[in-house]
């Protein structure tokens, strides 16, 4: 359970945000980029293991705004419903347009336009949200451990172009640029439900699920900004790794398209999961129509 646990704070986590952290650290500075990825790992340590504490100790089951209900009334409740709808709707649509287009980088287009492939990428979602955590917790794993893997490869295949020099420059004129970046790179609250969820009799377990869960990303993000800014430098750009193609060759557009779907995909998942036990459980909106509003 533990496991299943972390691999979907982890999936939640490691999005689209992974993609800038590089940028950022090449107009910034790369031990800049490492402090703001240390001041962020505590906070939202702290955050979701808050989070996961209200849950323990709340016996009816809500999402975060059932608990702002709960404790500070219904207007309250309104504005986190009004603030998750919008977030969290636009974010999926931002992850369906997104996952469309690493997608039919991937396959070379042969199913034709990007309208095609965000029709393709929302479908096989769309199945994943509606099939419920049993199938979500399984698929979370198997993509995190794919996805280590492939910047493990990118690490092995980057280290013998690494720059040292790249890293011993700073801008302090942008030292605040990797602020919302960072932030959006590391949030995963709305992973905290599903693992209380997966981890339902093994409570004792969880508060190391969450910090094993927030954690790991930390560390995802150091070797992979490491990775390309010590590879482009400079030259880094705002997707990681176009700047990487002339160095690194064909390799890295496949391997960056696999990630990309993968750290979308996990992440839309768990948006969706969320979505629909906010209208389920806080709402009281039957479960098959919640589905279908997400979907």
């Amino acid at each position: 359970h533990m496991w299943y646990g972390v691999a979907t704070l982890v999936g939640t986590i490691i999005g689209v945000g992974i993609f800038g952290l590089p940028y950022a650290a090449a107009r910034s500075g790369f031990f800049v980029q490492l402090s703001y990825l240390g001041i962020f790992a505590i906070i939202f340590t702290l955050l979701h293991l808050m989070f996961g504490e209200v849950m323990l100790r709340t016996t009816q089951r809500y999402r975060l705004s059932g608990y702002i209900g709960l404790y500070f009334g219904e207007g309250a409740k309104k504005i986190i419903l009004a603030i998750t709808i919008i977030s969290f709707f636009g974010g999926m649509l931002a992850y369906i347009l997104v996952g469309g287009s690493f997608l039919r980088a991937l396959t070379g287009g042969i199913f034709g336009s990007l309208s095609a492939y965000y029709i393709i990428f929302w479908a096989a979602m769309s199945i994943v949200v509606a099939l419920g955590l049993s199938m979500i917790k399984r698929a979370e794993i198997v993509m995190l451990a794919f996805m280590i893997a492939i910047v493990a490869l990118i690490f092995f295949f980057s280290i013998p172009h690494v720059q040292w020099d790249y890293f011993m420059k700073n801008n302090w004129g942008d030292i605040f640029f990797p602020y919302g970046i960072t932030m959006f790179a590391l949030a995963g609250v709305s992973a905290i439900p599903a693992v209380r969820e997966i981890m339902r009799g093994d409570e004792r377990k969880m508060k190391k699920a969450i910090i094993m869960g927030t954690l790991i990303p930390v560390a995802l993000y150091t070797v992979f900004v490491f990775a390309v800014l010590g590879v482009a430098g400079s030259a880094t750009s705002e997707d990681a790794f176009s700047g990487l193609h002339g160095i690194l060759g064909a390799f890295v557009e496949s391997a960056g398209a696999v990630f990309g779907i993968l750290a979308v995909a996990t992440s839309y998942i768990i948006f969706g999961l969320y979505l629909r036990d906010t209208l389920w459980y806080d709402f009281n909106i039957p479960r098959k129509v919640a589905i279908g509003v997400v979907v």
